[in-house]
């Protein structure tokens, strides 16, 4: 498109959508030199974040490929997402978890939290426990694994009606690692459909404005 210097196409993980295959079918199509399209190995809020840190690059007169650069070599190698379903009903019914495993953990009362791995490639099992306790524990080792903290990272917290979970989430990570920056987002309509109603993620990413580049 000539109307614009350049352009950024920032999709979901290639690994769970056909998105980024759909758009470099398109860009050979059309034969457009200005566009980066960029597999972010992830999906909805650390996305978001990363639209902020393309525009205040911009902004300090870094060049698109610099920018493409950071993108995929710095900034997306350091985000992780995380899911906390509220039963596995609608990962059974997609296919996710199968028939026994879910019929057990229903029975046994089993939480369970989920976590992208390998930048975007799977979803594996983090944690089981018959308490959302533990399953909060879990979450703060993790935190704290990756040096957690308020100045350098912000949260996401993609929910379909699970915002009761947010808050009980966040009054015990600040209990650990004091204020810092969250935003709320409906859960993408994708994984609310295997997921369902009262599912949280949990995802975090490099904070825009506080990154050195």
């Amino acid at each position: 498109n000539t109307n614009y210097d350049h352009i950024f196409i920032l999709s979901v993980t290639s690994s769970l959508s056909g998105t980024w295959n759909a758009f470099q079918h398109a860009l050979e199509e059309v034969q457009i030199n200005n566009v980066s399209l960029i597999d972010t190995m992830t999906l909805a809020g650390p996305v978001q974040e990363a639209i902020k840190l393309v525009k205040l690059m911009n902004e300090k007169n870094k060049e698109p490929k610099e920018i493409e650069s950071f993108l995929n070599n710095e900034y997306f190698m350091h985000t992780e997402s995380y899911l906390y379903p509220d039963n596995l009903h609608q990962l059974k019914a997609g296919g996710r978890i199968s028939a026994p495993a879910a019929s057990l953990a229903s029975m046994l009362k089993v939480k369970i939290l989920l976590k992208l791995a390998n930048h975007g490639k799977n979803i594996d099992r983090d944690a089981t426990s018959r308490t959302e306790k533990k399953i909060f524990t879990k979450l703060v080792e993790d935190l704290r694994a990756i040096n957690f903290n308020g100045n350098d990272h912000i949260l996401y917290f993609p929910n379909l009606l699970a915002e009761d979970k947010v808050e009980r989430l966040v009054f015990e990570l600040e209990k650990i690692f004091g204020k810092f920056d969250f935003i709320m987002i409906p859960l993408p309509a994708a994984l609310g459909t295997h997921a369902g109603i009262g599912t949280l993620a949990i995802q975090w990413c490099l904070k825009a404005e506080n990154i050195n580049f």
